[in-house]
Formats: C-alpha cells, sequence, structure tokens
C-alpha cells in the first residue's frame, strides 16, 4: 500500500505544479485554468536524484528501470486517472475521484473492463495533502473576487444600516480612499445575508453561511474616487458552531487592474480563552511587466492553535511567464513543535506551438530543513479535447481487504514478469546480489 500512495503523490504533486497545460499564452490563463479545472491529459516520466535509503549507485541502478516506465492519463472534474506503462505495454491504471460525501475513492483497473475499488483503509476523507493544500490555495484565491462583491454589496443590501464618511487615505501601492461607509449589523442579519443573498457572489471560502454569528457585527468598506473597493475590515463574534465562538478581525488591502491584481489580509481569529486560534496571512500579487513578462507572488500562512499546540502551513509560489515559458517555484511548508516539513517543486514548460506544455519539473522534500529526497520528472500537459467521446463506463467492484491484497499481490507478479523482460544490463537493481540459482529461477518467469 505504501508503494501505490507513493506512486499517487508523484501524479499528484506533479499536477499541482503543471496543471496549467491549459492552451494559454499568459500566467493569468495558467491560473485561471488551474480554478476552473479543465479537463487535462499528460504524461510523466521519472528520475531519481537522491533517496534516503540508496546511494548515488543504488539510486542509478534504479533510474536504468525507470528510463523504461512511462505514466499516461487525465484529471477532469472530481477524477483522475494514471496509467502505468513498461515500454508502452499496460500494467495497471490507479483511479481517484470524491464521491458525493467528500470521500477519496481509489480503485485499480487491469484491463479487464472493469474498476477495482479499494476497501476503507485506502479510501479517507483526509485525502492527500498535496492536492489538498492546492484545492485550498486556489478556492482561496477564486474566492478573493467573490468577497470583494460579498462586501461592496453590503450597502446596497442594507441601505438603514450604512453610514458614508470623507476620508483622505493613501494605501501604497493600493490608491486613495476617499469615501469611508460603515455597515453595522445584527448577528441575524448577518446570518440572513449569507444564507440568502451569497450564490450569486460565486465561490465563497471559507464559506460564511456555515457560519455563526454572535452580537454586533462591523464593517468598513473604503472607496477611491473611482468608487473601487480598496480596503475591507470587519469585527466580529462568529465561529463554526455556538460552541467554538471566535473574537474575529480581518483587515484586507486589494486591488484589480488589467496590469496588476494584489491583495494584503490579516484574518485573525482566537477564541475568547486564548487557547484556540485559526489565524490567515496572505500577500499576493499577479503583474504584468513592461517587456510583456507575468509574475504571481503568493505567500500565505495558516497559524493554527488547537489544544495548546500551535502548527503552522505555509503556501508560496513564485512563477514567471516570459513569452512561452513557465518558471518558477512552489512550496508547501508545515512547522509544529519545533520539528517542520517541506514540500518543494520547481516547474520548467515551453508552450509548444500544438498547446502542449512540455518541460521538467523537480520535486524535493526537506525534514527540519535537511533534504531528504529529490525526484525529477519529463513531463507533457496538454488540454483534453472536450469533443473526445467519453468511454464506456466500466464496471465497479467493490473488494474486500483480502481481495484488494490478493489483486495487489497479482499485479505485483504481473509487474515483476515484466520488469524481468528488459535487457539485462538494465537489470541491476533487482538482481545485483542475488545467487546465480535465485536468478535463474526468476528469469524462468517470463518464459
Amino acid at each position: 500500500m505504501k508503494k501505490r500512495k507513493i506512486i499517487a503523490s508523484l501524479l499528484v504533486l506533479s499536477l499541482l505544479c503543471c496543471a496549467a497545460a491549459a492552451q494559454a499564452a499568459s500566467l493569468q490563463d495558467v491560473l485561471d485554468f488551474l480554478q476552473t479545472g479543465g479537463p487535462v491529459s499528460f504524461r510523466i516520466q521519472a528520475q531519481a536524484g537522491k533517496l534516503p535509503q540508496f546511494g548515488e549507485e543504488r539510486t542509478g541502478q534504479l533510474n536504468l528501470l525507470l528510463k523504461h516506465l512511462e505514466i499516461t492519463g487525465t484529471v477532469e472534474g472530481q477524477e483522475s486517472a494514471a496509467a502505468f506503462l513498461l515500454d508502452g505495454k499496460h500494467l495497471f491504471t490507479a483511479i481517484e475521484w470524491i464521491d458525493t460525501d467528500g470521500r477519496h475513492i481509489n480503485a485499480l483497473d487491469t484491463g479487464s473492463g472493469k474498476q477495482f475499488i479499494l476497501p476503507e483503509e485506502n479510501s479517507s476523507n483526509a485525502g492527500n495533502s498535496g492536492m489538498d493544500a492546492l484545492l485550498r490555495n486556489r478556492d482561496i484565491r477564486l474566492s478573493l473576487d467573490s468577497y470583494a462583491a460579498f462586501f461592496r454589496e453590503l450597502p446596497n443590501a442594507f441601505p438603514d444600516k450604512a453610514s458614508t464618511v470623507k476620508v483622505s487615505e493613501k494605501y501604497r501601492d493600493y490608491g486613495n480612499a476617499v469615501r469611508k461607509v460603515n455597515v453595522v449589523l445584527k448577528s441575524e442579519e448577518l446570518a440572513g445575508y449569507t444564507a440568502g443573498n451569497n450564490v450569486g457572489f460565486g465561490i465563497l471560502y471559507p464559506d460564511p453561511a456555515a457560519f455563526v454569528f454572535d452580537g454586533r457585527q462591523s464593517f468598513s468598506l473604503y472607496f477611491t474616487a473611482e468608487d473601487i473597493l480598496i480596503r475591507v475590515t470587519y469585527s466580529g463574534r462568529a465561529g463554526s458552531g455556538s460552541d467554538d465562538l471566535r473574537n474575529v478581525r480581518l483587515e484586507w488591502k486589494t486591488l484589480r487592474s488589467e496590469e496588476t491584481d494584489r491583495d494584503e489580509i490579516t484574518l485573525r481569529t482566537p477564541n475568547s480563552q486564548g487557547t484556540k486560534r485559526n489565524n490567515f496571512l496572505l500577500k499576493h500579487v499577479r503583474k504584468t511587466e513592461e517587456d510583456g513578462t507575468e509574475t504571481f507572488r503568493w505567500d500565505a500562512e495558516i497559524d493554527r492553535v488547537t489544544e495548546g499546540v500551535r502548527t503552522r502551513f505555509f503556501s508560496a509560489a513564485a512563477l514567471e511567464m516570459k513569452e512561452d515559458r513557465l518558471s518558477g517555484t512552489l512550496s508547501e511548508r508545515m512547522s509544529s513543535q519545533g520539528h517542520e516539513s517541506t514540500a518543494e517543486a520547481k516547474p520548467d514548460f515551453i508552450l509548444r506551438e500544438d498547446g502542449r506544455y512540455c518541460g521538467t519539473l523537480e520535486i524535493i522534500h526537506k525534514k527540519d530543513k535537511i533534504e531528504t529526497d529529490r525526484w525529477s520528472y519529463t513531463v507533457e500537459l496538454a488540454s483534453k479535447d472536450p469533443s473526445q467521446a467519453s468511454e464506456e463506463a466500466a464496471e465497479t467492484v467493490t473488494l474486500t481487504e483480502e481481495d484488494a491484497a490478493d489483486l495487489i499481490s497479482r499485479i505485483a507478479a504481473e509487474t515483476a514478469r515484466a520488469l524481468l523482460s528488459l535487457p539485462a544490463e538494465d537489470l541491476p537493481f533487482l538482481t545485483e546480489g542475488l545467487p546465480e540459482s535465485a536468478w535463474e529461477e526468476l528469469a524462468g518467469l517470463v518464459k
């Protein structure tokens, strides 16, 4: 099971950084594609750079095998499929989708026309941390414009609760505010607004309709002379339930233009005892330079305290699109109780004339700032043709734990046979140190 999870993580991390395979000619198109989640087809080949359990020679032997392995597949909506090929021969396909309860369901397809659903231990609500981070940051970015519309509409929704004063406040990089609108609501008024009126705003993450509000809810909205909202403040008691109300404070500066998108957010959510919090900090800039180069910076932090334990999650991205080349760095870091783990990805892709993104992706993991492993992938990504006819849905069979173990054993045996048919000079990873009699027994499996 561990090997299968490693393979799934490989795929997820690859798609995390390179889902920009839409036929896009700008970084903004890439970011829009990430948000909409259009269908993607991919082809991946892996090479190990550093592995904790192997030295340089052993890693080189592994790469002789990996050069024969190719992963192809698609990601569409809530489902992904990755077929594992050895010199073009199909070994098996790993499939994952999210059901209506939000559960991550995993299945295997051996080419029999059936999808074998793996049991409970392999399907969980937790999902994959890399994909969860991608989806969380995607939803936050997509929510920025939605929340701006949500706040901008408040004075119109509650005209008798809104008061306007003239101001003259300058915010560097954002503009000059000349008008401030204060809106003060009762908890039931805000609850009604979030429950009934947020549908037209698009994705709101986190969803305010799921919150409980208590007491006075205060908003201040700052507008420029052109009636552009550039700053929002909020204060009030709110939480996920009446038993977990927080003293919420929001400070948000925002700007949208053809050349630049920019946001700075500070959201603090301590409880009254100071024993819990779920703070969020963000700095975000998308900018088009004079020479046409587009840059994207994203630095987000979730600072969570639960039961006396502080855990911090950091998400960072620094991407550049210059002419037809997309490059940069993305990272996820978790820090808790004096330890931290980091996953870093470095994509470097060229947009071809046929709309494919071709290039390399390097994945590095660190534990307490010490590099533990490094992988390099050669990747091709493209938009899946929406006009392509969908294949007939395969029959699904839910396996017991015993049946799943048997299926995985059979797949492993068939894979071993396929590997043993490779040229002998590429097999030292499997054969080094084996007695000649054992090697002759293994070689007999492929006959």
